[in-house]
């Protein structure tokens, strides 16, 4: 089910802060990450578990990439609107309204770059399923065109393996790109 937020985003921001489709970049070259970075999705997906995880990689105005955990509040939503977020937090995530405003505002202030959205599979594998596709581009398009999409297996509370996927506009989905981890 896609994320009612990120739609709500996305009405009230196009493609996001407004992106054009020229500003859209398609990743072919290997994304790189940093071993560090990698960690500390890691370690948020593992104090989930088994809830999934959710955050972004954001590069800082000094240029280095920061992760930034956000709030999942699917239980919550669960809880209030069943009927509309029929999953709970251990199989979606749903970011609050205020993070994606907090989000909005460091990318609309063009001192920082959105790198990566990521969000943990626990007792699943590392694939983006037709639900993260749909969630990611609920009109067609990817809500933040310009990040990538990494998702982290987490079996019995145990970081397992790892993907990044990349916007193709060739195929209209998103696929898997390589990873260059950096120590």
């Amino acid at each position: 089910m896609p994320n009612i937020f990120a739609l709500f985003a996305r009405l009230k921001w196009g493609n996001g802060a407004g992106a054009s489709s020229d500003q859209m970049t398609v990743i072919t070259d290997p994304f790189t990450l940093s071993e560090t970075n990698l960690e500390e999705i890691r370690e948020h997906a593992v104090a989930a578990y088994p809830n999934e995880a959710c955050g972004v990689l954001v590069r800082m105005p000094d240029g280095r990439p920061a992760v930034r955990r956000m709030a999942n509040i699917q239980e919550e939503m669960h809880a209030k609107l069943p009927e509309h977020f029929t999953r709970t937090a251990k199989t979606a995530y749903c970011w609050d309204q205020a993070e994606i405003d907090q989000l909005e505002e460091l990318r609309a202030s063009g001192d920082h770059k959105l790198l990566a959205i990521y969000h943990s599979h626990p007792d699943h594998g590392a694939y983006f399923s037709d639900t993260d596709q749909a969630a990611a581009t609920p009109f067609g398009e990817p809500t933040y065109p310009e990040a990538v999409q990494l998702v982290i297996s987490v079996v019995e509370a145990e970081p397992r393996e790892f993907r990044i996927f990349s916007w193709s506009e060739a195929e209209h989905v998103y696929v898997e790109v390589p990873v260059t981890l950096l120590d």
